[in-house]
């Protein structure tokens, strides 16, 4: 910290090539998984994938244990276009209007906008087409596990 050749006293008098007082920068992004394909209208079996994308640090940081997984469909394109790819946050409470990845016991996966009722979920479509309906999943229904909210989408890839 206050060494000649690399602390402040290197840095004031001139042997780095850092200014006296700079910061050091931190990394704008990071490297998170991609798990696989969910699909963002009916639920559909869930497609395996194994690399990593990049998003920014801040989001990172702020949702430790998020994974990333790419959408495909049009129900939810007021929100997000086909083909994105949304980061996901496995430990954030749900809560009334946020998008959810959800999943069957069949593990099929969806994209929907959550609302909870007295006795009953909501799993909705956001979209301008008016062809999808509401999935309306009551206690004695077969399971509906929530994998986490989205939190943050971006592009698949540059589209230019």
């Amino acid at each position: 910290m206050f060494g000649y050749a690399d602390g402040f006293y290197a840095k004031l008098h001139g042997l780095t090539d850092a200014p006296a007082g700079a910061i050091a920068a931190k990394p704008s992004s990071a490297l998170v998984p991609l798990l696989g394909t969910t699909h963002m209208g009916e639920f559909e079996d869930e497609g395996e994938c194994d690399r990593m994308v990049e998003v920014p640090a801040s989001v990172a940081e702020a949702h430790p244990g998020g994974f990333c997984v790419r959408a495909d469909g049009e129900c939810m394109n007021n929100r997000y276009p086909s083909d994105s790819v949304l980061f996901v946050d496995p430990n954030m409470q749900p809560f009334d209007g946020c998008a959810v990845l959800a999943e069957t016991q069949d593990f099929q996966s969806i994209v929907r906008k959550y609302s909870r009722g007295a006795s009953s979920l909501m799993l909705s479509p956001d979209s301008h087409d008016c062809v999808f309906e509401d999935i309306i999943v009551r206690a004695d229904d077969a399971p509906i596990m929530l994998k986490g909210v989205v939190v943050w989408y971006q592009a698949e890839k540059d589209v230019r």
